[in-house]
């Protein structure tokens, strides 16, 4: 039986239909959470268990429903995490097995089928469904106006509906988020060559080891930028075209990313073209189609951090910030927010991170006339 149980959020991708106990939170904490699991384990007959995460009934949620939108798209305990945790166990004869057989037969090209079961439980996600859930997106979109985004195909609108659990009315207000975003800041698009932005070299890194607690690893090596020869808004250039390609792969649309600011070798230079309007810029990116797991800051000063919460004002809602942590110096305190199976060496893990400069080199080798189709609809310079 494949199983895999995460240190930091107790969730866990395979779901089996067998005995199980529920463990419901305390006031959003889950206490003794481990140690009822041990108890559990203690008691069965088998040694094998699997944990699911029960969401609320997306019936109960409504398009007028109070609260930051962020608070449904992370995974994070104790405070993401909503409602039941269940703990299975497997039977001894190991009877009970999960097919992907099933969804072998799909053709769309935004359905994967290795992460089918996966959308089913961290994105609500139906297959039954999921056309009638686009159609009512997509009408969502015609009748009241509010946006006009640059695709209405399937595989686009399926992406914002991802990540708000498949609900359309708060898809619909994350796409207008999104397309307000991009009308703002055109230049940050049109005409831009996307394969240009490899000069940004090892500025962005990504960790090619997607996990369901961590989703796509991004890095910002801050310290890495040359601010004499590379804008600070080639900064956001770089981060957007990581997540819009990112984001064309289904698994990453169900996985999600976590971020990670790492502020080694950082100096005044680099802090003098960090204005403000592109910090509203970098803080903006939140309105992007993808869950958001975290953000982590490695290697800063106690006053970056609190220089870094004077933008909080700027931030469009609390949730977010509930998902940023500082960790100063200390790798210990990142690895108790990201298993360190999950970091590249220099932060104590076994990965090789990819850099941007790679990533984009691999994209344009083995790019197809699809590809850039996609990429010139977001207004980038396709050569």
């Amino acid at each position: 039986m494949t199983t895999y149980v995460s240190k930091i959020t107790g969730l866990v991708y395979i779901f089996l239909v067998i005995n199980k106990q529920q463990f419901t939170p305390r006031e959003c904490y889950y206490i003794g959470l481990e140690a009822a699991v041990d108890g559990v384990l203690r008691n069965s007959d088998d040694d094998e268990s699997d944990f699911a995460i029960i969401p609320p009934d997306p019936s109960t949620l409504t398009d007028e429903e109070e609260g930051a939108e962020e608070d449904i798209a992370g995974c994070f305990m104790p405070h993401d995490v909503p409602h039941t945790i269940e703990v299975f166990t497997n039977p001894e004869d190991g009877s009970v097995k999960f097919d992907l057989s099933k969804s072998a037969n799909l053709t769309d090209r935004h359905v994967d089928p290795e992460c089918e079961y996966q959308a089913s439980i961290l994105c609500e996600e139906d297959p039954s469904t999921r056309a009638s859930a686009i159609e009512k997106l997509r009408n969502m979109i015609h009748e009241r106006g509010e946006c006009h985004p640059p695709r209405m195909d399937d595989a686009f609108l399926l992406r914002f509906l991802r990540v708000r659990r498949s609900i359309p009315a708060r898809a619909h207000r994350l796409i207008v988020r999104y397309c307000n975003f991009r009308e703002q800041n055109k230049h940050l698009w049109i005409d831009v060559s996307w394969y240009g932005l490899r000069k940004l070299g090892n500025v962005f890194e990504g960790v090619l080891f997607d996990r369901p607690d961590v989703g796509r690893l991004i890095i910002c090596r801050i310290g890495q930028w040359d601010p004499d020869f590379i804008p600070a808004e080639d900064l956001v250039r770089g981060c957007l075209i990581f997540l819009e390609i990112g984001i064309m792969q289904p698994k990453l649309q169900v996985l999600g990313g976590t971020a990670m600011l790492d502020c080694e070798d950082i100096t005044l230079k680099h802090m003098r073209q960090l204005t403000p309007s592109v910090v509203m810029q970098i803080i903006n990116v939140t309105g992007f189609p993808i869950h958001q797991r975290g953000m982590h800051i490695i290697n800063c000063s106690r006053l970056f951090e609190k220089l870094f919460y004077v933008f909080k004002r700027f931030a469009p809602n609390d949730g977010l910030w509930e998902k940023v942590h500082f960790h100063g110096y200390d790798l210990n305190s990142l690895h108790r927010y990201i298993d360190p199976e999950c970091l590249p060496t220099r932060y104590g893990g076994p990965r090789e991170p990819v850099s941007l400069r790679e990533w984009l080199t691999k994209i344009r080798q083995y790019k197809n006339k699809k590809f850039d189709e996609d990429m010139r609809s977001l207004g980038y310079a396709v050569d």
